[in-house]
This record gives C-alpha cells, structure tokens and sequence, in this order.
C-alpha cells in the first residue's frame, strides 16, 4: 500500500493478508477526492517505495487539477449570474 508509517499503521506492517482497514481508508479518501484508479494505484505504488515526497506531490498535482476546475465553474457562474443581471435590469418593472 501507501506509506503505512506515515499514516500510523504499526511499523513492520508489511501489508500481506488482507488489506488493512486503514489503508482501505486512504484509498477510499483517494477515490471520494476524485482521483482516477491510476492515480489510486500510483499513490500506493509511490508508498511502497517510501516516496512520501512523490506521494505529497501526486496529491499537490490532483488538488491543482480540481482548483481548476472549481474556478472553471466559477467562470460559468458569473456568466450566468450575469445574463440574469442584464435580464432583470431590461425588464419591465412591476
């Protein structure tokens, strides 16, 4: 899985069996974040080779990619909230 210390999963834990309740956990919070199954199977990958840096950037990455998305929408907010403004002010008042 992903950096079992970091996430405070005993250490020596090394993962075989079933999956560990904890790690269930990240990879649920991974998949509700929106991340892909590649990018699931990625951050693991990174975790097993003790690169929490290359961990903290994959997740840096992915917020950038919905930050933009957010603002993209934000964008169509305000055109819509615009054409509203526009269409209140023309219209006749009652």
């Amino acid at each position: 899985g992903y950096n079992r210390q970091a996430a405070g999963l005993p250490r020596g834990w090394k993962g075989e069996g079933p999956v560990e309740a904890s790690e269930q956990a990240v990879i649920q919070n991974l998949k509700d974040a929106g991340c892909c199954r590649e990018t699931v199977e990625r951050f693991l990958a990174l975790g097993d080779a003790g690169d929490v840096q290359g961990q903290l950037q994959l997740l840096a990455q992915h917020r950038k990619c919905l930050l933009e998305k957010v603002h993209r929408e934000e964008r169509r907010i305000q055109c819509l909230d615009y054409l509203v403004y526009q269409m209140e002010k023309e219209s006749p008042k009652e």
